[in-house]
């Protein structure tokens, strides 16, 4: 029997099969009961937690799984890679990088029972690929504990002098692994149970002693792991013992795998019970988009049939209880006619970059398949919109087999026009070059989707699995629109197109010389009767007066319990580069000549040279 126990010891993502068994280490000093077997029943150290790290969950297994043929230790978010395929080699402790735990995590690591038992069959052990400090600028293990923050080198001495009173034919290990470069990490393994039980045998008397030479009382919280530090040089120093004392005992090195999001995916609310027709939407937001939210939701439930029940999910990253309450209340005012449900997202992504003015919220929408698991279709609507039309067409919306519906994005169509340069990262080539080949969508770069308005089949995300590739991709590489792209990217061919009256963007009169024909007369249609307003892009009405329906938000921001706010931070906000008090520039060559060279610009310089920018703006007033 092979059991693999994977070190937990706060709410994540649990990751578990017939090998692989969850253990709460530190368990007998946490406020949190995880739902898992704990490291403070048996014969235990439990409470040696904070010093000895995961050495706790070791012990306990030592002392109390009597039956496992191969006892093995991984954390929630470093395991060993067991699979044959090679993987990228990172040059960090951190091993190779992923963004999160998926449906495909277990296959494609190889942490299956069948594939392990066959490189079990083959071996001892498994241990990690060792780490070789050189890399970080070390000559050697003890110049690398010397010189870290956190690490004390006369605890590394104190280790040297118990194994020298207790073991003093294996100093010459310690010694080795000192003078060497290379680490065996994390104490992360998988042993043959007679190699577990000697390897336990030999490290925890010299853990023991140690911490009874060693003073800790003016150590701080990092510094008091002093124990799980020397455990990690410790498992070094006992894999060139067995290999030197024992030749012919076989390990196998595997690369490790670092999960950057383990943040266990919420789950979200049941599907409301009612006699009235449902319509289901979603929106993401943080606090400083709560006003805007608000002003959403307002919207909504203003054009909504009296015959429907607004089902208004919020995927919440951060938003004040206070305002939360508030929002919950809305309802209320149109007799009770639907409800307003909040999913707490403020863990996950937060390992994810955004840039320009993007926040983490953006991403919330890409995991909806896995929050929502009772629903079948949402209407997903970014928070910078307002709804002057019934959301019941669209909801009802045949999506034809796709697994989406999307209106086609006419802001890009303009950039593809103008050839504006996309990210640095995808060498700033222009926007059609970088949809067709930065993200493969060939061909169908004329397929590109706005994301603010989507009618997502749910069912059929989840049958295509889009969840988990999609959160592969936005962790693989930048990009320009962050989640739109990868939208696009993964969804290409699989969208349903809508009109463009459910997604209208403003196309300033400097861009729609850039536009084709066809496209010009669907934004003119539009434009006569749109049914969502998405104020996307720097025509904002909270910051500027140019969006020519911008009068739309402010009629639902009024209803809002932020309005005040909102109004005094438009009033009193200092001049953009298109700000109050501005007017765009006029077009004409040297204007468009500077629009695109400022859009060519990298963020960081813009930052600087923005005051200028203002100033020649102003000037041309």
């Amino acid at each position: 029997m092979i059991k693999i126990y994977v070190n937990y010891f706060s709410n994540n993502k649990i990751i578990s099969n017939s090998v692989l068994e969850p253990i709460q280490v530190g368990k007998a000093l946490s406020p949190v009961a995880l739902d898992m077997i704990a490291d403070d029943t048996g014969e235990n150290i439990s409470k040696k937690n904070p010093s000895y790290c995961e050495m706790t969950g070791v012990y306990w297994a030592w002392k109390n799984d009597r039956q496992s043929e191969y006892i093995g230790f991984m954390h929630y978010r470093r395991f060993l890679d067991f699979s044959s395929s090679a993987q990228k080699r990172d040059t960090t402790l951190r091993g190779t990088g992923i963004g999160r735990l998926d449906d495909d995590f277990l296959n494609n690591c190889g942490l299956t029972r069948q594939n392990m038992v066959q490189v079990l069959a083959q071996c001892e052990g498994v241990i990690p690929e060792p780490f070789n400090v050189k890399g970080i600028g070390y000559k050697t293990l003890e110049d690398q504990y010397r010189g870290t923050k956190g690490h004390h080198i006369k605890d590394f001495m104190a280790a040297k002098s118990v194994i020298h009173d207790l073991y003093p034919d294996d100093v010459v290990f310690f010694e080795k692994m000192a003078s060497g470069s290379l680490l065996y990490p994390c104490n992360i393994f998988v042993f043959k149970r007679d190699l577990f039980l000697e390897y336990c045998a030999w490290v925890f008397p010299i853990l023991e002693e140690v911490e009874k030479r060693i003073d800790t009382s003016g150590y701080n919280q990092q510094e008091k792991r002093v124990i799980g530090y020397l455990s990690e040089r410790l498992f070094t120093a006992f894999i060139l013992k067995i290999r030197a004392t024992h030749p012919h005992t076989r390990f196998k090195e595997r690369p490790m795998v670092f999960i950057q999001d383990t943040a266990a995916i919420p789950s979200g609310p049941k599907p409301p019970r009612t006699d009235l027709s449902v319509i289901s939407i979603v929106a993401s937001s943080d606090q400083a988009y709560l006003p805007h939210l608000a002003t959403l939701i307002y919207s909504i439930f203003d054009s909504a049939q009296q015959t429907k029940f607004v089902d208004f999910i919020v995927l919440d990253g951060g938003i004040s209880e206070i305002d939360k309450t508030i929002l919950k209340k809305i309802p209320a005012s149109y007799g009770g006619r639907g409800r307003i449900t909040f999913v707490d997202m403020s863990k996950n992504f937060l390992d994810i970059k955004v840039h320009s003015y993007f926040t983490r919220s953006t991403f919330y929408r890409l995991v909806l398949p896995d929050i929502l698991k009772d629903y079948q279709r949402v209407l997903f609507l970014d928070t910078d919109m307002v709804v002057i039309s019934d959301l019941t067409e669209l909801f009802a919306t045949d999506t034809q087999g796709k697994a989406i519906a999307a209106v086609r994005d006419l802001a890009m169509a303009s950039f593809v026009g103008e050839k504006t340069p996309s990210i640095i990262e995808a060498n700033r080539v222009p926007a059609q070059d970088y949809i067709s080949d930065y993200l493969g969508m060939g061909d169908a770069y004329k397929d590109y989707f706005q994301a603010g308005t989507i009618l997502f089949n749910l069912d059929l995300m989840r049958e295509r699995h889009y969840a988990s590739k999609m959160m592969r991709d936005i962790t693989q590489k930048k990009y320009w629109f962050l989640d739109q792209d990868v939208l696009n990217k993964n969804l290409k061919g699989d969208v349903h197109f809508l009109d463009h009256q459910w997604n209208f963007l403003f196309i300033h009169k400097n861009n729609m010389p850039y536009l084709g024909a066809s496209d010009k007369a669907l934004y003119e249609d539009s434009l006569k009767a749109p049914k969502i307003l998405h104020f996307a892009g720097a025509l904002k009405p909270w910051i500027n007066d140019e969006h020519p329906l911008g009068f739309y938000y402010w009629v639902f921001a009024r209803k809002t319990h932020r309005y005040e706010a909102v109004l005094k931070q438009y009033v009193n906000k200092k001049a953009t580069l298109y700000g109050p008090g501005t007017k765009a520039p006029q077009s004409g060559f040297v204007w468009n000549l500077l629009r695109r060279v400022w859009r060519a610009l990298p963020p960081d310089v813009k930052r600087i040279i923005h005051p200028i920018a203002i100033q020649i703006v102003k000037g041309k007033q």
